[in-house]
């Protein structure tokens, strides 16, 4: 159980309060009591006045407000082309999509997904020739969509999602579902921070140990995904 300094929170309030109209008062405590955890509701009462049903509908409307925004979120995302507003994506950058990837649900909480990130764009070019040489006939002919390979030109960060294709064949089904939810979870997060994403799932299965062997993947990948 976390502790809550409760005269630091009643300054806090006390200093706040004067400031806001009702409408703004209200939506700050609730946001006070939510931050303060299970104890939160009964110490802003205590030091505000303001009843806990008060407080417990404003938290009500602080959630209804956070899954609208996610709502708008997934209608922005897109599998976008262009990718030179991304820039180079740091380190941090890449570790809060992959931290979002992880809390994907999963079956029986197996989180059966692996991830290898290539940021060199000689490897993804490389990336883009190999999957286009590999799909492309004797008449010229591709079975990759264009759209993809143009996609992974212009991207400054592949993506690799993997998957242990060894495990047990009845986890299989229910691991392919959950590494789709933990990619959807990383192009959503991506999305939310303004980061162009193009999910790459269309390649075919006899070019996937031509990759893995170039890129050196321990375990098969289920999509590859540009930023």
């Amino acid at each position: 159980m976390k502790y809550i300094d409760t005269n630091a929170v009643k300054l806090r309030i006390k200093a706040i309060l004067p400031m806001l109209n009702e409408y703004q008062r209200r939506r700050y405590l609730s946001a006070e009591a939510k931050f303060l955890g299970r104890d939160g509701i009964h110490i802003v009462e205590q030091i505000s006045g303001v009843s806990q049903q008060t407080l417990m509908n404003g938290i009500k409307e602080l959630d209804y407000a956070e899954a609208e925004i996610v709502v708008r979120v997934i209608s922005k995302r897109h599998n976008a082309q262009d990718f030179r507003s991304n820039g180079s994506l740091d380190d941090s950058t890449i570790k809060s999509l992959i931290d979002s990837a992880r809390k994907a649900p999963s079956a029986k909480n197996r989180q059966p997904w692996k991830f290898r990130v290539v940021n060199e764009k000689a490897k993804i070019i490389e990336l883009s020739n190999t999957i286009t040489e590999l799909n492309t006939d004797d008449s010229g002919n591709t079975a990759i969509d264009k759209n993809s390979i143009t996609a992974l030109r212009n991207a400054s960060t592949v993506l690799f999602v993997m998957y242990d294709e060894d495990s047990k064949s009845e986890y299989r089904i229910s691991d392919y579902l959950s590494v789709g939810a933990c990619v959807e979870n990383l192009i959503i997060q991506a999305t939310a921070q303004g980061i162009a994403s193009f999910w790459m799932c269309d390649i075919p299965l006899n070019m996937r140990d031509s990759l893995k062997e170039l890129f050196q993947l321990p375990f098969d990948f289920a999509a590859i995904i540009l930023l």
